[in-house]
């Protein structure tokens, strides 16, 4: 499966830096398997909202998370944050018309994976890219 992300990444030919604004080790395997060199900066978001339709929810996360790593960038001056893509993502899970929140602990992860075996479920992902302040989103 080919994520929205990556096919925005493959078409990249630029000298900018790119930093994924994220710690998920499956995203980083994902860009590393791409030959993409990245640096991972994150920031502190506020993930809640009263969006209840998740693909709108995964795009607004999605560029929250962005606009922080792009805001932390401008403090910090670690990297020019004025050259930098910063590519940003969510997901979630619903079943049943319900978004699944992150569990709490191992208990509550290993509740809510039993819970979707053998019945039908979907995962919807968000992504953004940031680029000087300005974000792009989309989902799937």
């Amino acid at each position: 499966m080919m994520y929205p992300f990556c096919l925005f990444i493959k078409r990249v030919r630029t000298e900018k830096m790119i930093i994924l604004a994220s710690a998920s080790p499956r995203r980083k395997e994902i860009l590393s398997e791409l030959g993409v060199d990245f640096r991972v900066v994150v920031a502190d978001t506020d993930e809640s909202s009263d969006i209840s339709d998740p693909v709108k929810l995964t795009r607004e996360l999605a560029r929250r998370k962005g606009l922080a790593v792009y805001e932390k960038l401008l403090q910090s001056g670690e990297y020019d944050a004025e050259s930098a893509i910063i590519i940003s993502a969510d997901t979630v899970v619903c079943r049943d018309g319900e978004i699944l929140g992150k569990p709490r602990d191992r208990a509550d992860a290993v509740a809510m994976l039993t819970s979707l075996s053998g019945r039908s479920h979907t995962v919807v992902s968000g992504v953004a890219v940031t680029v000087r302040g300005v974000t792009r989103t989309d989902a799937s």
